[in-house]
């Protein structure tokens, strides 16, 4: 481990998640302005951004704590010491992957060090990576919706739920193709009530 890096990292090793970020609705470009300015809450709503997706792919690899926990410090301080550069990222997930990727491959075995360097868009690493990205934009977008909203979100989609497997039992041989379009318009209908 790097001596710059000095002391203890365990309190790293797994993300910190502050409830009731005040922060949720503006943009990655405002948060870091805000850090900028040495906004703490601002910092703290950065890690409870992109905290849990940089874990996530670091648990990808076979690590030890300690490693998983250097990773992690390493990436943030890597992002604490690029602000004025990140302002201007157009896609901070994809710097935060590619920043602990680079870390990552420091401590993975052989084999997983040369998938790193391989990656491309039909690699399996690749494709858990963007699955990992779709699932922390769902989890940014349902936190920034109001509560009455997720809500009814969360029963339109157990309603769903529940009418596609009555539809399926009911409807025997019918056309996949044709059940799949009706449930849409169902959708649809649901959606314009909202």
């Amino acid at each position: 481990m790097p001596t710059h890096l000095s002391g203890t990292v365990a309190e790293f090793a797994v993300p910190v998640f502050f409830p009731g970020d005040s922060y949720q609705h503006h943009t990655d470009a405002e948060l870091i302005e805000r850090c900028l300015q040495r906004d703490e809450q601002a910092w703290q709503s950065l890690l409870n951004r992109y905290g849990s997706f940089v874990y996530s792919i670091i648990t990808r690899f076979n690590l030890m704590a300690d490693e998983m926990a250097y990773v992690f410090q390493a990436v943030f301080l890597s992002a604490l010491d690029n602000l004025q550069e990140l302002v201007h990222e157009p896609n901070l997930s994809t710097w935060f992957t590619t920043i602990t990727l680079w870390y990552c491959r420091q401590y993975a075995e052989p084999d997983q060090a040369d998938e790193i360097l391989a990656m491309d868009e039909t690699s399996a690493l690749y494709q858990e990576i963007e699955q990992l990205e779709e699932q922390r934009s769902m989890q940014q977008a349902l936190a920034s919706m109001q509560e009455p909203a997720r809500r009814a979100l969360f029963e339109l989609l157990n309603w769903l739920d529940d009418i596609s497997v009555t539809q399926a039992s009911s409807l025997g041989n019918e056309d996949p193709a044709m059940l799949m379009a009706k449930k849409e318009n169902i959708i649809k209908e649901q959606l314009h009530e909202l």
